[in-house]
């Protein structure tokens, strides 16, 4: 999973200018059709509903580098309209704004009944 623009910007403006940021304060994940910088769109399933989530953030890449990875499991409800395709899972903060997305290779064809779900640890956030 990698930055957004949206998070590149900011931390771009947090190191190098004055300016001032706004950290985010709640994070919830949600799944896309295709990219979501790119006219993807959020699913739309009547029983869908975005995720919240909490991160921790360690040392745990072989390059020496942090990541962020989910504290706890992340569950979605079962899918109940028609078959959908998540391309995308996305962290966004409380304001909609993208921190990070992931492109799923391959696409999860998420037929009625099934559910997606991510284990703790199983969303993994680095640097580019």
């Amino acid at each position: 999973m990698a930055y957004s623009t949206y998070s590149s910007e900011t931390l771009l403006k947090w190191l190098f200018t004055t300016d001032t940021v706004s950290r985010p304060t709640a994070w919830t994940v949600r799944l896309y059709d295709g990219d979501p910088e790119n006219g993807g769109s959020e699913l739309t399933d009547t029983d869908y509903v975005a995720q919240t989530a909490t991160f921790t953030v360690a040392d745990s890449d072989s390059n020496g580098r942090s990541e962020a990875t989910n504290d706890a499991a992340v569950v979605f409800p079962a899918i109940t309209d028609a078959t959908v395709t998540v391309e995308y899972v996305v962290i966004t903060d409380e304001n909609d704004n993208i921190l990070a997305q992931l492109q799923l290779d391959p696409a999860r064809q998420l037929d009625v009944g099934n559910i997606l779900s991510f284990p703790a640890g199983g969303i993994v956030i680095k640097g580019e």
